[in-house]
């Protein structure tokens, strides 16, 4: 049964959001977001990898205990226009990034193809972030970049804000370490969202809800927002359905982006 949790300061959140996009607009500060800028005062500034045949942009963070949580970013702005693709899409704000510096434990946020300019000739194609930003070879890559990377904890979290947790998802079986997955406010029936929003079909992307259901050993966690209006609760909710050790959390009056890193701390407190 989903768990609904009530929350009186999400406004507050919400408002000091509205004011910090004034104020870049006000500023011209509107260009998509860089990493190591968004984190001034690490040690660790971000670094890029290759995973066959992407580039990957990766940021780690050190952190206590004996797991290792990776975060993944959601879809950014792949289109200006309904009939313009974006020449970038990252994200002005990466909410995944914000919800990685609140983690007190050994996190890594690693980037998706084509986001966070990392002079990928491969990105000239816009198809990465737009009709096959799920695809089988973006979701190999992302993989392949995972067991590059040198971890030392056989414990491993996924966490996928918005596609990057229909990502996460897609993921997740093909990871051994993989334990544990969160998804916030994700899109897991692609073509119901599509449907639902007026979008054109991703004819070169997996879609969750077409797929087997993830192996029990991997503990789901859900999280919709009941005012969701850019991801509905049916687009997470049918495939959260059918699997085996799943939890479906509705986080009341919360939208697509507000304001789940005043919620964060109690997950993080809950997965720990």
């Amino acid at each position: 049964m989903p768990l609904t949790l009530k929350t009186n300061n999400h406004v507050g959140y919400c408002a000091l959001g509205l004011i910090a996009v004034l104020l870049a607009l006000i500023s011209g500060c509107t260009s998509p977001a860089n990493l190591d800028q968004l984190a001034p005062h690490s040690s660790n500034p971000s670094q890029i990898i290759k995973a066959a045949p992407f580039l990957h942009r990766v940021f780690e963070k050190p952190g206590n205990g004996n797991t290792t949580r990776i975060y993944i970013e959601g879809d950014g702005r792949p289109w200006v226009t309904p009939r313009s693709h974006s020449s970038d899409p990252t994200p002005h704000r990466p909410i995944a990034f914000e919800l990685m510096q609140l983690d007190q434990g050994h996190a890594l946020y690693l980037g998706r193809p084509c986001y966070f300019k990392t002079a990928d000739p491969l990105c000239d194609d816009a198809r990465w972030w737009t009709s096959h930003r799920y695809s089988e070879t973006v979701v190999t890559s992302l993989v392949d970049a995972v067991q590059t990377l040198t971890l030392k904890s056989d414990d491993i979290t996924l966490v996928g804000f918005s596609g990057g947790g229909t990502l996460a998802y897609l993921m997740a079986a093909r990871l051994p370490k993989v334990k544990r997955l969160v998804t916030i406010a994700a899109n897991l029936d692609v073509e119901l969202w599509t449907q639902t929003r007026g979008f054109s079909t991703l004819k070169g992307s997996l879609d969750p809800a077409l797929t087997a259901p993830l192996p029990t050993a991997i503990q789901q966690l859900h999280l919709a927002g009941s005012q969701d209006q850019s991801v509905p609760l049916a687009a997470t909710s049918g495939v959260v359905a059918r699997q085996p050790n799943a939890e479906l959390r509705v986080i009341s009056d919360y939208d697509h982006s507000c304001c789940w890193q005043e919620q964060w701390p109690t997950i993080l407190g809950e997965l720990n």
